[in-house]
């Protein structure tokens, strides 16, 4: 099949590579692997060293990572072990050419992903996973940001790959032209041990189960099971899953009955049976008016929902000293400090605030979900049904996690994005400035006086690469551009908002919450950073007495909150409490990466996917092992199930509007007629 080696041209191809023959190339492919799996891996732990010095798991980290190592080498090694020991000595030719092809190609791939978990871990404390390819639908901004912080990273990165690349290639090119050919019999008698190695190589064994992430998962801190796994497995696993629906919940959390999570849910929001109005969405409620504004109309409604404000950037939840005019707001309004992020990324913020919806376990938000396009319940849609005028305005692109889509589809009228903004006085890498989003805030409120308008306005300016307009403030670290720089011009932007707003007619009539999506950056190992979810929240409005809320609550309380804080009386389907008036002990529910953690009382319950569930007391910020509470288990379980039970039925949505299916009721005026010429800056878009 091969070519007679020429000894005296290639010294350095000794005979045991020689002898090896057609396979040669498949060991050389192999050890190369291992190799540059295993040196990516030592390099992270050294970088990561301080988060991971637990020195009795460090061989663990090598031993399991090997094995995450060989499942993805056994994949890449499949079709050209068949091709090698099956072709005919008249095709060799053109195998050889494209094994080297293909040989240099992984090797470019193995070597990109384990560069990119450099940056990838640093940002996100994960190798790249379904959020690297939800970022590469946004190319002009990532380069951007990779540009001011990762440029060094990168460049090596670049000049590696190709270097390793060309490397490979003659690498290749050598062994499988010059190995010395074996006949017909031998090469189908080590064939079927080789598929035998490759089958238990990506298995990773012979258990029942087939190998998935998890099998990194040994230890109690995130991030060395982060390092322990492969990057390039981790990152075809993430785009495995998300174009197949075919790895439920159950499979990877658990199961329950539909009745049994139903059930637990409803006991969870806390209304009473007959609240509940609709068979066919089985979270379609009546809340009650909480009268909170004694009788007082707020006809405006906007949520400012903060870029990675999390509480250590907040000094009244001790915190940074880089908020002051948050700080002072909060003694103004109703102020809630025991507040957590449903996850880590904008998305998994805006669902719950927005829509008052729990995570979807698909790898992604119900924001990209095809079935959640259109009729899926929204704030926008509740308040569009009842004559207000509705908007989303973003400083960045508004395709970014289909946010446009998403709300231009379930009842907002207009959705204001990055090309809106005529003339900005500060444009960054990501989008405006907070201050240009703000003014144009100020003037669509100002606008609004034919109907009153629901808002949503999502800040951008504290995001990394963390660029800002200089001569605004005082820098509270050098350089500039750092996080809690950034932090401090959101605070300052977001104070000279309200300064302004004081001024103007509409403020006395308008309810404002200012919220965090999550926090920039989750940082730390342990067993699960519960504290790095940990995020502001703040209620201002006309008769809304200033207060603090210390019960430990979710963004997904916040919606129903607010609906509260109106004085509304509403159906709507959100599987939030009414922090104003719930006087029960709260809970959280988190997503990190692909682990859950349920939070009740001082106890914690996490969910890791294909792993038995572990429960924790809480102690002073420690997590300490406690036998597993069924009914809290179940009560978990529950939490993640309902937001895809929903989903997956369809069952997240208003019922056709009538006046009696789905009131507002807070005596507002005569003022809340439907008109559809709002005198709003920016384009209309009526349709998505």
């Amino acid at each position: 099949m091969f070519d007679t080696p020429r000894p005296a041209r290639l010294a350095w191809l000794k005979k045991p590579w020689r002898r090896a023959g057609p396979v040669a190339p498949l060991l050389a492919f192999a050890l190369a692997s291992f190799a540059l799996f295993a040196l990516g891996r030592l390099a992270l732990v050294w970088h990561h060293w301080p988060q991971i010095n637990d020195s009795l798991a460090l061989w663990r980290v090598f031993f399991i990572g090997a094995r995450t190592d060989a499942i993805v080498i056994a994949d890449a090694l499949a079709l050209p072990t068949l091709l090698t020991l099956l072709t005919p000595a008249v095709a060799a030719a053109g195998l050889r050419f494209g094994l080297t092809l293909y040989f240099t190609f992984f090797s470019a791939i193995f070597l990109f992903f384990e560069i990119a978990s450099w940056p990838f871990l640093t940002e996100f404390q994960t190798r790249p996973n379904h959020l690297f390819f939800m970022y590469l639908s946004h190319p002009g901004e990532i380069l951007g940001m990779l540009l001011h912080d990762f440029a060094l990273v990168g460049g090596i990165g670049i000049c590696s790959v190709i270097g390793i690349a060309y490397a490979a290639f003659l690498a290749m090119r050598a062994l499988t032209k010059h190995s010395y050919p074996w006949p017909w019999t031998a090469r189908l008698g080590v064939l079927p041990i080789l598929l035998g190695v490759l089958f238990l190589g990506a298995r990773s064994g012979l258990g029942e189960a087939n190998a998935n992430p998890s099998l990194a998962a040994f230890s109690n801190n995130f991030l060395v099971n982060q390092i322990t796994l492969n990057a390039t497995y981790s990152a075809a696993f993430a785009a495995y899953l998300q174009y197949d629906d075919a790895i439920e919940v159950h499979k990877r959390y658990g199961s329950l009955p539909r009745a049994e999570i139903l059930s637990r849910i409803r006991d969870d929001i806390g209304a009473h049976n007959d609240s509940y109005t609709d068979a066919q969405r089985p979270t379609l409620r009546r809340q009650n008016a909480g009268a909170t504004l004694n009788g007082k109309a707020a006809p405006n409604i906007v949520i400012i929902v903060e870029e990675s404000l999390g509480a250590h950037m907040i000094g009244a939840l001790g915190g940074k000293p880089v908020s002051p005019r948050f700080d002072a707001l909060a003694k103004e309004g109703v102020f809630f400090t025991r507040l957590y992020a449903t996850g880590e990324r904008t998305y998994r913020g805006l669902e719950a605030v927005t829509a008052g919806y729990l995570p979807i376990d698909h790898g992604t938000s119900v924001l990209k979900q095809p079935m959640a396009q259109h009729q899926f319940f929204t704030l926008g849609a509740l308040f569009k049904q009842h004559d207000y005028h509705t908007a989303f305005i973003y400083g960045g692109e508004g395709h970014f996690d289909n946010m446009a889509g998403f709300y231009l589809g379930n009842g907002f009228d207009h959705v204001y994005d990055r090309q809106d903004f005529v003339n900005a006085q500060y444009q960054g890498t990501w989008g405006v400035s907070d201050e240009d989003l703000f003014a144009k805030l100020d003037a669509m409120l100002a606008d609004a006086r034919n109907s009153p308008a629901f808002v949503v306005a999502l800040t951008l300016s504290n995001h990394r690469p963390f660029d800002f307009p200089a001569g605004k403030i005082d820098l509270y670290e050098q350089p500039a551009n750092t996080t809690f720089n950034s932090a401090k011009y959101a605070d300052y932007a977001l104070g000279k908002f309200f300064d302004n707003a004081r001024t103007k007619d509409y403020y006395k009539s308008t309810l404002f919450l200012i919220v965090a999506d999550h926090q920039w950056r989750i940082d730390g190992g342990g067993i699960f950073p519960l504290q790095e979810f940990h995020i502001p929240a703040l209620l201002i409005g006309p008769a809304l007495k200033p207060r603090v809320i210390d019960t430990l609550a979710s963004q997904i309380d916040l919606p129903v909150t607010l609906l509260a804080a109106a004085g509304y009386e509403v159906i709507h389907p959100m599987l939030g409490r009414d922090l104003l008036h719930d006087t029960r002990p709260g809970r959280a529910l988190i997503e990190h990466g692909n682990v859950f953690a349920y939070w009740q009382d001082q106890r914690l319950v996490v969910l890791p996917e294909y792993k038995t569930p572990q429960q924790y007391r809480i102690s002073s910020n420690e997590l300490i092992p406690m036998p597993l509470d069924r009914e809290l288990h179940h009560t978990a379980l529950a939490q993640i199930m309902i937001g895809d039970l929903l989903y997956q039925e369809k069952a997240y949505g208003l019922p056709p509007h009538t006046d009696d299916a789905c009131s507002i009721d807070n005596k507002k005026p005569s003022t809340l007629g439907r008109t559809k010429d709002m005198n709003m800056s920016g384009r209309r878009q009526d349709t998505p």
